[in-house]
């Protein structure tokens, strides 16, 4: 028996697919929330973990190593700009034979006859979850099925932008002295300490974005 299917990223994403299309679906959740609103609003939904095995990972794992081995950096000569650009990649390449896969096993037990998509388009940063791009990828690698479409623009607005101004507690500002505030303590803050040897410097890493400066 065929059915129609609908690929959702975000529960806000299948919301607005749901809400738009008139016919009955079957949902290809790509994140667990959307899996567990499905459950809680029983929703028809596949279950990726039917469908894919520790095979699969084991090979996406080797697949996207040696694709990142094989990337030439040309002008990206700083190692920090090297290994954001593979995490972005890597997670890009995850997505995309994470997808193909799963659409693939479940059209050999379940013919998709449509896949509906909302047609999303969005890049708001490297760890956002508000990144869609899943429209563009299927539709890509799905060029014989049918494909619905329910945004005409396919492109969301860019969020606004938000302009905050510290200040900073428990420190006298001097004359000559630099300050650099960071708003996190990832893995390039050890770097930076270590590699910025400037007098009169002095690290901020906690901070109120209520305060003002």
């Amino acid at each position: 028996m065929s059915k129609i299917v609908c690929v959702a990223q975000t529960v806000e994403e299948l919301k607005f697919i749901l809400s738009q299309s008139k016919q009955s679906l079957t949902v290809i959740p790509l994140e667990l929330k959307v899996q567990l609103y499905c459950i809680e609003n029983k929703i028809d939904y596949f279950n990726p973990l039917q469908y894919l095995t520790n095979a699969f990972y084991k090979y996406v794992l080797v697949k996207s190593e040696k694709f990142i081995r094989s990337l030439k950096y040309l002008n990206l000569e700083h190692h920090s700009n090297q290994i954001e650009v593979n995490a972005i990649l890597r997670y890009r390449l995850y997505s995309i034979l994470f997808l193909e896969e799963l659409i693939i096993k479940i059209d050999k037990r379940t013919r998709i006859e449509k896949i509906v998509l909302s047609g999303w388009d969005k890049y708001a940063g490297q760890y956002s979850n508000k990144n869609y791009f899943i429209s563009k990828i299927v539709k890509t690698l799905f060029k014989k099925k049918k494909i619905i479409f329910l945004s005409k623009n396919e492109s969301l607005p860019a969020p606004k932008l938000t302009i905050h101004k510290f200040r900073i507690k428990g420190i006298k500002k001097r004359n000559n002295t630099k300050y650099i505030l960071l708003s996190n303590l990832g893995y390039n803050f050890f770097r930076i300490v270590k590699n910025l040897k400037i007098k009169n410097t002095f690290f901020i890493t906690e901070f109120d974005k209520d305060y003002n400066i």
